[in-house]
């Protein structure tokens, strides 16, 4: 299966490889920033998978609201990545199923 550009720029240009919380770089995986949207490069962020699990048992507003900093640092990195990415489009093609091959990459 060819890994799709979209994930390897998830992966090593936004996170580097590591979680975006701790900036770990064992037990990687993905997560889904806002779960009410989409993955897409703008709405994935890297996370060690105890984080992923807490992180999806939140809604984005209680995020906000109880760790401000982490909220505006991974915010100001998918809106980068919004306008690097994806420039005037408004669309955005789901990835969700590439997200499994994050895994290979990491490794």
């Amino acid at each position: 299966m060819e890994v799709r550009w979209e994930v390897i720029y998830i992966v090593k240009e936004l996170w580097h490889g590591r979680s975006a919380r701790d900036h770990a770089t064992k037990d990687v995986g993905r997560g889904i920033w806002d779960a009410k949207k989409p993955a897409s490069v703008s709405n994935l962020i890297l996370l060690k998978f105890k984080e992923a699990d807490e992180h999806e048992a939140k809604t984005l507003e209680e995020v906000k609201e109880r760790e401000a900093e982490f909220f505006e640092k991974v915010s100001c990195v998918l809106k980068k990545a919004e306008q690097d990415f994806y420039g005037e489009k408004t669309s955005q093609e789901p990835i969700e199923h590439q997200l499994y091959m994050v895994w290979f990459i990491l490794r």
